[in-house]
Parts: C-alpha cells; structure tokens; sequence
C-alpha cells in the first residue's frame, strides 16, 4: 500500500510519500499464510541507535543556530 501526501501540516505545498510492505501474505492456495523468518525485515536495534543518533546531532545543531 502507498500513500502520496501532497499538503503539509500547515497546507504548504510538501509531497511526500509513504509505503508500507507486508512481511506476511497469504499462500496462492488460501489455507495458509506465509510469514517471513523472524529479524528478515529491519533490524530494530541498529535503526533505533542510528535514528537516535541522527536525532540528537540534528537537534544539537538547531539549538546551535539559536544561540
């Protein structure tokens, strides 16, 4: 499923867009469903640290510029 966004919060002009991928379907035959072997999809651990990490230099430089 993908979503393309073209407003912002506040009604400015900001496509984005937003896909979600499925880690589990249903077999061709319907009887079953078929999951992914577990960890396959991302590796939480690692984006949460580098998610953490970006964040923070992001944040320490705006409140660098606002000095």
């Amino acid at each position: 499923m993908a979503v393309l966004h073209r407003w912002g919060q506040n009604v400015n002009y900001h496509p984005t867009s937003i896909a979600l991928c499925l880690a589990e379907v249903s077999h061709p035959d319907g009887r079953r469903w078929i999951s992914c072997r577990p960890g396959f999809f991302l590796p939480v651990r690692v984006l949460s640290r580098l998610f953490r990490r970006l964040f923070l230099e992001e944040l320490q430089a705006a409140y660098q510029r606002a000095d």
